[in-house]
């Protein structure tokens, strides 16, 4: 009765295994060479932002690049943590996007972005186009949340 019980589990086992290495791979692979990369946020990198705000309900935090130094704008004038700045700038900048949903049937509240909890604003370059994402609700996993990248039609 175990060796049964255990021959079903390892045939399991090697079905879902099998899964994996011949279609979800395979899937990833010709998303990534249609793509170009991985379904990042967006095609910047940390050393083209030069300026970052963050903007909640109750407080807004804004920080400046000056000679590869961070200072903080608001709401004190201040060095800022260098670390913790440029944490902050990869994390949403290597955000990748899991799911797309079109927010023209549903509306933005059904979303959490009718009132989004924070607003990060990327200034690329001096002059160059923000990028403004705008920050919902979590997902049901809690691992994820819905943003809003600039005024687009999707989540």
């Amino acid at each position: 009765m175990r060796f049964k019980t255990t021959a079903i589990l390892i045939a399991i086992a090697a079905v879902v295994l099998a899964y994996f290495f011949f279609v979800e791979q395979p899937r990833h692979k010709r998303h990534v060479a249609r793509t170009g990369r991985e379904a990042a946020l967006t095609k910047h990198n940390v050393d083209e932002i030069t300026r970052v705000s963050i903007t909640r309900p109750d407080v807004t935090l804004t920080f400046e690049r000056e000679n590869n130094i961070w200072q903080m704008l608001e709401p004190t004038a201040d060095e800022a943590d260098q670390s913790s700045v440029n944490t902050l700038i990869h994390t949403v900048i290597n955000a990748q996007i899991e799911r797309r949903f079109s927010i023209g049937e549903t509306g933005l509240a059904e979303y959490g972005l009718d009132q989004p909890s924070a607003t990060i604003r990327l200034a690329v370059g001096s002059g160059g186009d923000d990028l403004v994402l705008r920050v919902g609700d979590f997902a049901l996993t809690k691992h994820n949340c819905f943003v809003r990248v600039g005024d687009g039609s999707d989540v």
